[in-house]
Formats: C-alpha cells, structure tokens, sequence
C-alpha cells in the first residue's frame, strides 16, 4: 500500500481528482495556485523518502 501511495502516477490522479472535486463544488483556487500546493507537497514526499534512506547516526 505505502509504495502505491509514493507512486507519481498515483500522486497526480488523486491531485486531478482532488481538483475536479473542488471545482464541481465551486471551492477551487486557481490553477496555477492549486498546481503549486501540489508541487510542494510532492517534493516534500520525495524528499522525506530520500531522507530516509541515510543512516541514522
């Protein structure tokens, strides 16, 4: 399950979907804006993932 979650492809669907939802409901910022959330936290995800793989001391 964790390595589905960190897979792009599926990052970026549930960002598509996410963003569908809150312009059907009328609640979505611009995209540019919105973009930019998701670019952020994707490379927190990824940089959290890279982290990790140092050893701890």
């Amino acid at each position: 399950m964790k390595k589905r979650l960190l897979n792009p492809v599926f990052i970026a669907a549930v960002a598509g979907l996410t963003y569908q939802l809150l312009v059907k409901y009328g609640v979505a910022p611009e995209a540019g804006v919105y973009q930019a959330a998701v670019d952020i936290v994707t490379y927190a995800v990824i940089g959290v993932g890279i982290y990790k793989t140092f050893p701890t001391e």
